[in-house]
């Protein structure tokens, strides 16, 4: 995917930007899956030759049952592609576009979610709503306080040698332990602010805490 060349010789011998497989995308959809430089050039392509910026497709039970209902700025937001994201703002994408599947997300909703930081600024900055919510009844910022763990490096105190039972004596070699901030702490800040840069790794950090709910 991502063959521009290939896109544009298409488009000059007259392919219909609108068709849509067996899966319900259409040639922009996939192309905005991709995530390279290539994939972005073809959406541009694309849009250039007629595609709808906020056409959805997808369908469920076709391996599409996260994204089922997705549109090229729903993509944009879950890959936390910001060159994209800002030009399908550019082009008059909705930036409160529903996803036409069970969970009916805005891709702010998705941006939170995985913790792309700079797609969020984008899509806050296009007049995207954080007050929307899903179908669940949960906010952007909700879905990213349930989905992370935010952590953060706070000292271990030291606990003299004789005072250590001893199958617990290894414990004295971790300095430092990351415990994870709780929704208090965080309540006033700016969702940019404690998302971090990228998703975290649900099987480490998320293990550590018991209070982390994911789904």
């Amino acid at each position: 995917g991502g063959h521009v060349e290939a896109v544009r010789a298409l488009l000059a011998a007259g392919a219909e930007v609108g068709v849509r497989d067996d899966r319900n995308w259409t040639a922009a959809l996939l192309a905005a899956q991709g995530g390279t430089a290539g994939h972005r050039a073809c959406v541009k392509l694309l849009l250039d030759a007629g595609a709808s910026v906020d056409e959805q497709g997808g369908l469920a039970g076709h391996g599409d049952r996260h994204a089922e209902g997705f549109g090229a700025l729903h993509w944009a937001a879950w890959r936390g592609d910001l060159a994209l994201t800002e030009l399908l703002l550019a082009r008059g994408a909705a930036p409160d576009l529903r996803e036409g599947g069970y969970a009916r997300r805005t891709p702010l909703m998705l941006a939170a979610r995985w913790a792309h930081r700079g797609v969020l600024r984008a899509l806050l900055a296009g007049k995207a709503d954080p007050a929307a919510l899903d179908a669940r009844g949960l906010s952007a910022e909700e879905q990213a306080l349930r989905f992370h763990c935010i952590f953060q490096v706070r000292p271990k105190p030291r606990v003299p040698r004789t005072k250590l039972p001893r199958h617990a004596r290894g414990a004295r070699a971790q300095v430092e332990t990351q415990v994870p901030r709780s929704p208090a702490e965080m309540h006033g800040m700016p969702l940019t602010e404690w998302c971090s840069p990228a998703p975290p790794s649900r099987s480490s950090q998320c293990r550590a805490s018991v209070a982390c709910r994911l789904y």
